[in-house]
């Protein structure tokens, strides 16, 4: 990392995927905080540099709240599923993967979170946009479905 920083500066765009990299490092090894640290500087960095709704500060945001959820920070990584939802919709409309991935990422939050309900209603969301936009046979929709499904047995 250090190499990389002083070869080509602190905010290149090479610079903050190798902290990215770094940050997955250290959440895939326990370290919650340190992570939590190199995707808050990633993401300040991106903003700074993109915007906050530029497809890089929206994964940035989202890696950030999935360091957060992992840590067991909820409050402050709900409002970042959150932001990142509204932002892909903005950005990419509702029918895009991405933007249904982040509505799932979302649930599962809410699920972690303890709000079953809120959870629901984002999955059956979820799964409208799949059907709608995705298809009834498309793998995601198959997975979204059984989620649902398994939430509303719970």
């Amino acid at each position: 990392m250090a190499d990389t920083e002083r070869a080509l500066g602190p905010v290149h765009p090479e610079t903050l995927a190798a902290r990215g990299r770094l940050a997955a490092a250290y959440l895939a090894a326990g370290r919650q905080k340190d992570a939590i640290a190199a995707y808050e500087r990633v993401l300040a960095e991106r903003v700074r540099m993109y915007g906050p709704e530029h497809p890089g500060s929206l994964n940035a945001r989202g890696d950030l709240a999935a360091a957060l959820r992992s840590a067991r920070r909820l409050k402050n990584a709900v409002p970042l599923y959150e932001r990142v939802l509204a932002g892909r919709e903005r950005l990419q409309g509702p029918g895009h993967r991405e933007t249904i991935t982040a509505r799932c990422d979302l649930a599962s939050a809410y699920y972690t979170a303890g709000r079953l309900t809120d959870m629901i209603g984002v999955l059956r969301r979820a799964l409208d946009d799949c059907t709608r936009y995705l298809g009834p046979g498309d793998p995601m929709t198959g997975t979204v479905r059984a989620n649902l499904d398994a939430a509303t047995r719970a």
